[in-house]
């Protein structure tokens, strides 16, 4: 996966694979959605079926963007930062890593 990381593709995949060490790109516009913390569709990676699912999870006006949350639920960030945190003390860790 490391390769993405040079080319113009590296702003545009997902994660993908049991592990997440593989990567997706989604065609049409399934790459070019804008992140938001609070978006208003959230994505799921269908590895069964090779397929990256978009829904909508907040009414969409027509016209306007559709937006995903690039990092994960905040609320599940939260939980591993603090379950890291217990677990290993000194370990300096932020929402932002």
């Amino acid at each position: 996966m490391p390769i993405i990381h040079k080319t113009v593709l590296h702003d545009y995949y997902f994660l993908w694979g049991e592990e997440m060490d593989e990567c997706a790109t989604a065609l049409g516009f399934g790459s070019l959605y804008n992140h938001a913390i609070h978006p208003n569709a959230n994505f799921i990676l269908d590895l069964e079926n090779n397929t990256i699912d978009v829904e909508a999870i907040k009414d969409i006006s027509a016209g306007a963007e559709i937006t995903l949350n690039y990092h994960g639920e905040l609320e599940m960030k939260v939980l591993m930062v603090l379950e890291a945190w217990v677990l290993k003390p000194s370990t300096k860790s932020t929402l932002l890593d």
